[in-house]
């Protein structure tokens, strides 16, 4: 007799950014402005919510990155 192994993968979480209501929640969830959040997807081409919150940390230590980079005045 076989035993069933149960496939415990979710799919993955997508975000909506057609209705405003979802938008305004989907941008309070990743803590970008409405602007930004289309701005990332259409950069990436997902809607899948965890590709779009690794673009946007990404962009966000980049951004970090290369303010502190500025800061020397040269």
């Amino acid at each position: 007799m076989k035993t069933s192994v149960r496939d415990t993968r979710r799919a993955p979480e997508m975000v909506d950014i057609s209705d405003e209501t979802a938008r305004q929640y989907w941008s309070r969830r990743l803590k970008v402005s409405e602007e930004t959040l289309k701005s990332a997807v259409r950069a990436i081409h997902q809607l899948e919510f965890s590709k779009l919150e690794a673009y946007l940390k990404n962009t966000r230590f980049l951004s970090r990155l290369n303010g502190s980079a500025n800061l020397g005045g040269h």
